[in-house]
Formats: C-alpha cells, structure tokens, sequence
C-alpha cells in the first residue's frame, strides 16, 4: 500500500533521451538479464549542509559519460531504468523506500543494479534492500558453510567503500558523514553482523574518534597512502581478507576518493587522493570474487565538474566493473 502511495504523490521516472548508443537499451521488466543503471537524483541528506545543492544532477552527468566510455556485451546487456526526480515537500524515507523497492525487483528478476547519485544517502536503500533480499528464507536455506554444508545461516552482507572519509559520523537520521553509521544501525536491529571496508581512507580529514568509532564497529580500511600499486599486495592481501568473510559484496563508490584535482566535481576538495591504477586493480580483484551484488557510484556535482573530468572518471568506474561482471 506504501509503494503505491509513493508512486500516486511523487516521482516521475525520467527516460534518459541521451542514450543512443546501442551499449544502452531501454529497461523492461522482460528484458534479458544483465546489468541496470538506475539514476537517484537525490541530495535530500547533504545538500543543504554543504552548501552545493546539484549534486541531484550527477545521476544525468555520468550516464552521458558513460555512453562514450562503455562498449557492452551482448552476453551482459546493459539497461537505462531511468531517473528518479524528487519533488518539493518528498520526504526523505519515501524516496528511500522508492528506491529500496526498485533495487529488490531488479534483484527478483535477476540483473546487476548500479545506482548512480546524488548524495552518498543513496547507499542506504541499496544496502537495505541487498541485505533483506539476500536474507529471505528462501536464500538463507541455501547459505552454506566454510565446508559448502548447508547451515541455513544468515548471509553475510558487506560493503566496500571507495572513499576519503569513513561516513559513519552517529547521527539520528541520515545527515553528511552519516550513511554507515546509518547502515550500522540497520544491522543492529536486524540482528545481523555489519562487515565494512574502507579503501581511500583520508587520515587527515577523519577525526580521531572516527577511526576508534570505526575499530570499535570491527570496520577495515585502508589509508590514502596506502592504495598505491607499490602496495599491491597490501591492497590485495586485505580485499582477499575481507572477501573471505563475505558472502555478499555492496560497492559504494564515493568519488571524493580521488584527488579534487583530478576529479573537481566532488562534494569536499581533498589533499592526497588516489590513483587510477590502484582503484582499477582493486575493482577487478572484487568484482573477480563473484560476491558483488550491486555497485553505487556517488557524490558527483556537476556544477564543478571541469571538462567533466570527474563524470569520466565515474564512467571508468562503472565500465570497469561492468566488463568484469559480464565475464563471470
């Protein structure tokens, strides 16, 4: 009755008009399965505490970037489900729940979801919706053991996260530096574990008592410094780590990861930042697991973008994951 409810008050879906490439086709809920970019133009959580309000643009900016990046595989179809838009006066947990229940129909019909924002507040209903997914009855009846015994344990959910800050700042609701802490939150209730790595971590610009808040939730990450191809092994050895834990992987892909020189349509300007090489190598050895489940790519503000560097940069990032998935 909600849904229902949501789709009388709100949202229009926007077809994107740019997709002429035949690397897009148009989502129908027959199509062939394959991988569906679902645009959330939100910034209902950040904008009006940063002081950058177009961040809802991001969604639009990155699939052009990615029509002219992205070379498709007929094996692995990739789909244009549109654009959610918000309205004045749209709450914030009715967006939420819109898009929690776009993500689960994707998910019943079999395809790979990559949500494009907007604001990092997308990753909550993405992780929502993976976790209760993965973890009907139906599914955790299949969950097996480190034997491949049937245990009909919970699944175990995790989130790897590309990016300079560790957004797990305690807050009631979801505000700015907030959305892992919100994930948290929902684990705790739900009576599962929370597994967490942060890759990019910015050492400068994460307080002290973030990085105790984060050893206290059991979170992994890796520092800025530390994701360099000098480190490869490093990177390699705590991925392979944490994947081993997993049964399911969510990709959140905050942007600010890279430099603000490199990548100027990010939210917050940023000092170090990492490189290219490091986050490709990093994609390909997660997305080679097999685990990962659905991909967010966030944090772009077109506004800011020079040359739309930074939507480029996010192309590669989805095209990248794309063209490893459709060799699994």
């Amino acid at each position: 009755m909600f849904f229902k409810q949501l789709n009388q008050w709100f949202v229009r879906v926007i077809p994107n008009s740019y997709h002429s490439s035949t690397s897009f086709r148009s989502y129908t809920e027959q199509s062939q399965v394959g991988a569906v970019l679902f645009g959330v133009a939100s910034d209902l959580s950040l904008g009006r505490f940063r002081g950058r309000l177009s961040d809802s643009d991001g969604p639009e900016s990155i699939c052009r970037a990615l029509k002219k990046e992205y070379k498709g595989s007929p094996s692995f179809p990739l789909y244009d489900a549109g654009i959610i838009d918000e309205l004045d006066g749209l709450e914030f947990n009715e967006l939420q729940a819109l898009q929690y229940q776009k993500i689960v129909d994707f998910f019943d019909k079999g395809h790979f979801p990559v949500i494009l924002g907007g604001g990092h507040e997308i990753s909550i209903s993405s992780y929502q919706a993976l976790s209760d997914y993965v973890n009907q009855p139906k599914h955790i009846a299949h969950q097996l053991n480190d034997n491949n015994e049937e245990k009909g344990r919970q699944a175990r959910v995790g989130v790897i996260n590309f990016d300079a800050h560790f957004e797990l700042r305690p807050t009631l609701s979801p505000k700015v530096g907030s959305v892992f802490h919100s994930i948290a939150s929902y684990c705790t209730e739900h009576h599962r574990p929370f597994h967490y790595l942060g890759l990019g971590i910015c050492n400068r610009t994460n307080s002290q008592s973030s990085f105790e808040y984060a050893e206290k939730l059991g979170c992994h990450w890796l520092l800025d410094k530390e994701m360099t191809m000098r480190n490869k092994k490093i990177v390699q050895n705590k991925i392979d780590r944490f994947l081993s834990e997993i049964d399911y992987i969510h990709i959140s892909f905050d942007l600010s990861v890279f430099s603000a020189t490199v990548a100027s349509g990010v939210n917050l300007s940023r000092v170090q930042g990492v490189e290219w090489s490091i986050v490709e190598y990093a994609l390909k050895r997660i997305i080679s697991s097999g685990k990962v489940k659905i991909l967010d790519v966030v944090e772009l503000n077109p506004e800011f973008d020079y040359e739309d560097q930074t939507a480029r940069i996010a192309a590669k990032v989805v095209s990248t994951v794309l063209s490893k998935q459709a060799m699994l």
